[in-house]
């Protein structure tokens, strides 16, 4: 058993289940507000303290600290994480133009009120507790283990799994979030930490909630354009991976 829990895709599992189950548990047992006002709140605050102390946990298990994941406040933080909206609002801008242009009409965008401004700082609590949860020590662990290609598949089915469990429609989950946690993994890894990554989930959440064409939503698949250029999107995240393999290995000593 000990042996069993030495191995670090067990543990990368045992992270999640522990996780969600932090996460899920305040949620359902019936002890936080549950007005409509409050659920989304709870939500994401309830998240990110379930990534934060499941991280914590493990970390402490194997005698290593935050900073041995990157995840501490640096100079260039805010830095990457503006470039992460950056990188976001172009590529739903790529998906959102090839939508428009092939299908006709015009996006239909969500005005800019308090619901819409309140659900800015829920989505950055959820990205902060998605990409904690997904990205930073599972895919670490997980990369130093089997590798980044193996990894990045891992953790994108995992992270595929958790949205399907929440309810949203499979086909979705197939061309929405595990396209994107490739995207997200990779970001991870070429910038070595979840600044650029949370960055970068959060311009995709808030622009998908904004306007009710191009990325789909978590019950309506996107149209055959946006499917086509996710596709390109995946296929350009695996090109990348590869690019990113290739050098490091010629960075290493030899």
């Amino acid at each position: 058993m000990t042996t069993l829990l030495r191995n670090p895709v067990i543990r990368v599992i045992l992270f999640w289940i522990f996780f969600l189950l932090l996460w899920m548990a305040p949620l359902y047992s019936g002890l936080l507000p549950q007005a409509a006002t409050f659920r989304m709140w709870n939500n994401g605050l309830c998240g990110c303290v379930a990534a934060f102390v499941t991280t914590a946990i493990v970390l402490r298990i194997e005698k290593r600290s935050f900073a041995d994941l990157g995840l501490i406040w640096q100079k260039g933080t805010l830095g990457r994480f503006f470039l992460g909206i950056g990188l976001g609002i172009a590529l739903f801008a790529a998906i959102l133009g090839v939508t428009t242009v092939c299908v006709g009409g015009r996006p239909v965008s969500h005005p800019i009120d308090r619901e819409w401004i309140e659900g800015l700082f829920i989505l950055l609590l959820l990205s902060v507790a998605e990409e904690l949860g997904f990205r930073a020590y599972p895919l670490i662990r997980l990369q130093q283990a089997v590798g980044l290609r193996i990894a990045q598949w891992i953790v994108a089915l995992a992270f595929a799994l958790f949205h399907l469990a929440y309810g949203w429609n499979l086909w979705v989950v197939v061309t929405g979030p595990f396209i994107w946690g490739f995207v997200f993994s990779l970001a991870a890894t070429r910038w070595r930490g979840i600044a650029v990554p949370v960055g970068l989930h959060f311009a995709i959440n808030v622009l998908q909630r904004s306007f009710s064409a191009g990325a789909g939503n978590h019950a309506t698949p996107p149209a055959w354009p946006g499917l086509l250029v996710e596709l390109i999107l995946f296929a350009a995240a695996l090109l990348l991976t590869e690019v990113l393999l290739r050098r490091q290995r010629k960075s290493l000593p030899t």
